[in-house]
C-alpha cells in the first residue's frame, strides 16, 4: 500500500493506492501543477485479495459545448467507461479562470468576458475530455 500526501490552501490530502504504485512514466497518472490538482476529499481504494486494478479506459463530458451569460452556470457530467473501473474520479480544471471557473462536482460558472475549455481529467489515469464554453455573443 502507498500513500500519497500534499497539503493544498492550508487542508491536508491523502491518496491510497493499495497493490498498485502511481507511476507518471508509465501513464497511469501525471504529475499535476500546483494551480491544476484541486480535489475536495481524499480518495481510498481497498481492493479485495484476488482483486485486479481496473484503470478507465475513456472519459467524456455529457456537453461537448455551451455559451453562457455572466452569472450563468452549467454542470457538467463526465463518465468513465468501464463502468468497473477501480478509481473513476475526475478533477476538473479551465483554461482561463478569468472566463470561467469550474468546481471539483462540475460545475462550471461565467465570470467574465471570453471562452474558455473545461477539462475533466481521471485521476487514475490522465485520461481527458474537454468542453468548450464559447464566447457570448453579447460580449
Amino acid at each position: 500500500m502507498r500513500t500519497y500526501s500534499w497539503i493544498q490552501h492550508g487542508q491536508l490530502f491523502d491518496l491510497t493506492i493499495p497493490l498498485w504504485t502511481i507511476d507518471g512514466s508509465d501513464g497511469r497518472i501525471n504529475e499535476f501543477a500546483a494551480n491544476e490538482l484541486i480535489m475536495n476529499s481524499a480518495i481510498k481504494v481497498d481492493l479485495v485479495e484476488g482483486e485486479e486494478f481496473v484503470p478507465p479506459h475513456t472519459v467524456e463530458i455529457d456537453e461537448t459545448e455551451a455559451e453562457l451569460e455572466i452569472g450563468e452556470s452549467l454542470e457538467l457530467t463526465a463518465v468513465v467507461t468501464p463502468y468497473n473501473a477501480t478509481i473513476s474520479a475526475v478533477y476538473w480544471n479551465s483554461s482561463d479562470n478569468r472566463a470561467a471557473t469550474v468546481d471539483q462536482n462540475g460545475l462550471v460558472t461565467k465570470v467574465g468576458p471570453g471562452p474558455a475549455t473545461i477539462t475533466a481529467t481521471t485521476v487514475a489515469n490522465g485520461l481527458t475530455a474537454t468542453f468548450e464554453l464559447l464566447e457570448s455573443k453579447d460580449e
